[in-house]
């Protein structure tokens, strides 16, 4: 859920020097990991994905 904590920061203004799209797409691979549970609900907020 990186991904949903960095957003908050980034509408707050705050500067995490994150790579908002590599994280989208690090948040998918573990997400497709067999068994695993995401955390993250902005991965599929067509909004999110385009502020990438």
């Amino acid at each position: 859920a990186t991904e949903d904590v960095v957003w908050l920061f980034h509408r707050m203004g705050v500067e995490t020097g994150i790579d908002w799209k590599g994280l989208l797409e690090a948040a998918d691979l573990a997400a497709a990991v067999p068994g695993g549970t995401p955390g993250g609900r902005l991965r599929g907020v067509p909004a999110v994905r385009q502020a990438a």
